[in-house]
């Protein structure tokens, strides 16, 4: 997809539309119960056709599209194997229908690296009109196109969405006349579509598979087939924790490393942090070289303590550009603690001698820091088959983990996408404000691992330069070729345009700015946190010693139930971008058991089962047991 589609553009062809945001939510009242599929995702009242695909239907077309697609049926629904690029299956039907839903397991599915899978529905209009959905789905984003074919017109519109990749993927595809509906897991989209004089709705069919350029290769099950004419739906959805407090929105933290800084920076910084509330976490040096500045300059020092002054917590960057043994190290350590505080982070650097991956955790080396770092009490360690989660969000890996070759250090990891990719991606930034909901929905952490030349521009005699590509039509300079004693000396910076609106965007949010180290303590309380329901009550366990405040438990649909004790009852809060929550506070050690009180007009049929091992889902499951090294 072009940038010009990523950022939600339209393009007419002989008729004029408007496209909306994909910001509003669809509400429908559940009426009266409908057809659901093992307890959670979309539930149709009083459905037109009502597939279980355990076995063929009769009643479906099925066919592998000339394809080297096969499927099959079992007690996981129905089978299709994906072996080849462009490989898809097509489910077709001729029905009078306005809503299709289904399930579809994708966990078989390899989306490491670029590859998509690829979903389609269509509806047919009569007279060969038809209204049709497009959703691409690779490892960290989710790509949406909306189609209208009227006639010789052709009317398309797009949507672009940040959603890492679940196991699961509810799917809810809805057409009126003028507007399709997009469900995925709880987050729904909204697209303006071409009316027609005369609005007849047939299902048409639906295609699963592989991309041509990029395909993901594996097993897909889709467990459901389900039509609605002129009916209602409700997403059902458990209680699921995450990292952040209070019931905020989202977590955002940068973690900064020093290089290639220049003091600029960090007064720019602090002062953005002051207006935006914005925080995170530098890792600085204490000495650097004849390139590059550090403790050792004034200049430099000074911009350390204003953006401590800020908010930010200051950490450690491997100490310096340099190897340095033991000795140095521990005589840095104390040092920069005496000048900027307690130092709350370590951050590897490069191949230095002193790195934890390299000799800093062999105690018989001169270079031996592991035990200086296990007192810091938060270190990334530069080995990054570990040191950058699969996701995106930390609340799918949690943010704490251990290595086996180490097992005594702190280490935590960060999501693998830098800042600026998300925000400075040419296309997306008319559609921040997607990105920033469907953080909300699923209350993410997004602790990314950053630079501050990506964050800010110069403007000089050649005009407004910029180390991000393609920066609203400034020049591009090489982030290898910024020395920051030598290149741009005296020239003024000034934030990136796309960073301020970024920020400009998260004031409609309630943003947890926080330090690294704070998410990364909060994160090891709520890891270990076990977190069962049924359809009577929610079993809160925390094995720690520790007390947790402000629990949030949330939710994408609505709990028709309030949560109590003995002693106090709990309502769940509408967030900004329509997840449900809960606000508790844990004590340290033990049980907490909170029946669920009268339902108020819905009923979910929960089996009476304490559910999975952990409400953050069987990906991270899998992931860590693959790991076989976390918690």
């Amino acid at each position: 997809m072009g940038a010009e589609g990523r950022a939600g553009s339209v393009a007419l062809v002989a008729a004029l539309f408007m496209v909306s945001t994909l910001g509003g939510f669809l509400v429908y009242v559940h009426e009266t119960e409908g057809t659901t599929t093992d307890g959670y995702g979309y539930t149709i009242t009083d459905p037109v056709l009502d597939e279980r695909m355990s076995r063929h239907p009769g009643c479906l077309e099925i066919s592998p599209e000339h394809t080297t697609a096969r499927y099959d049926f079992g007690s996981e629904g129905m089978a299709i194997n994906l072996a080849s690029p462009g490989d898809k299956v097509q489910v077709a039907k001729d029905q009078a229908a306005d809503t299709f839903t289904t399930v579809l397991d994708i966990h078989e599915l390899d989306l490491v690296g670029r590859g998509n899978f690829q979903f389609q529905a269509k509806f047919a209009l009569g007279d060969g009109d038809h209204y049709q959905v497009d959703v691409h789905v690779d490892q960290r984003q989710t790509y949406v196109t909306y189609t209208a074919s009227i006639g010789e017109a052709r009317a398309v519109g797009y949507g672009d969405m940040l959603y890492d990749i679940t196991d699961t993927l509810y799917l809810l595809v809805h057409v009126e006349n003028g507007q399709i509906e997009l469900g995925l897991n709880g987050i729904e989209d909204v697209q303006t579509m071409p009316s027609l004089s005369k609005w007849t709705p047939r299902f048409a069919e639906i295609s699963l598979g592989a991309g041509e350029e990029d395909p993901v290769l594996g097993n897909v099950y889709m467990s459901t087939f389900v039509l609605g004419l002129g009916t209602t739906w409700h997403y059902y959805d458990g209680l699921h924790k995450t990292i952040v407090p209070d019931g905020k929105d989202f977590a955002f933290s940068l973690h900064m490393h020093a290089d290639r800084t220049y003091p600029q920076y960090l007064h720019l910084m602090a002062n953005l942090s002051r207006e935006y509330g914005l925080n995170g976490t530098y890792d600085a040096w204490l000495w650097a070289n004849d390139q590059f500045y550090s403790m050792s300059e004034s200049e430099y020092a000074q911009g350390l303590l204003d953006l401590r002054s800020a908010g930010w917590d200051l950490g450690v960057h491997g100490i310096g550009y340099v190897s340095v043994n033991r000795t140095i190290a521990l005589y840095a350590l104390d040092r920069m603690e005496n000048e900027i505080g307690p130092l709350r982070t370590w951050s590897d650097h490069g191949y230095r001698q002193q790195n934890l991956y390299k000799d800093g955790t062999d105690p018989d080396s001169g270079y031996y820091i592991a035990d200086r770092v296990e007192d810091i009490g938060a270190a990334w360690m530069h080995k990054n088959t570990k040191s950058h989660s699969f996701y995106n969000d930390l609340n799918r890996d949690g943010m704490s983990y251990t290595d086996p070759d180490y097992p005594d250090l702190p280490l935590f990891r960060v999501s693998p996408e830098q800042a600026w990719t998300m925000y400075s991606d040419p296309g997306r930034e008319d559609d921040l404000d997607k990105y920033l909901r469907a953080w909300s929905a699923d209350r993410s952490v997004i602790v990314t691992h950053d630079y501050l030349p990506y964050f800010f521009y110069v403007d000089n005699s050649s005009g407004p330069l910029s180390v991000v590509r393609d920066e609203e039509g400034m020049g591009y300079f090489p982030w290898s070729e910024l020395i920051p004693k030598t290149t741009f000396v005296g020239e003024d910076w000034a934030p990136l345009p796309s960073f301020t609106r970024f920020l400009n965007w998260t004031r409609d949010y309630d943003v947890w700015f926080a330090p690294v180290r704070d998410i990364y303590d909060r994160s090891c309380l709520i890891q270990a946190l076990e977190v069962h329901e049924d359809s009577n009550k929610v079993v809160i366990r925390n094995p720690s010693d520790q007390g947790i405040e402000g629990l949030t438990l949330y939710s994408q649909s609505q709990p028709d139930y309030e949560l109590g004790d003995s002693g106090t009852s709990y309502t769940a809060t509408k967030g900004s971008a329509g997840s449900w929550h809960f606000i508790l506070d844990i004590p340290a050690g033990g049980e907490v058991v909170l029946e669920k009180g009268e339902h108020t007009g819905r009923s979910h049929p929960l089996d009476e089962s304490p559910g999975p091992p952990s409400v953050l889902g069987r990906a991270q499951e899998r992931l860590m047991n693959r790991e076989g090294s976390d918690k």
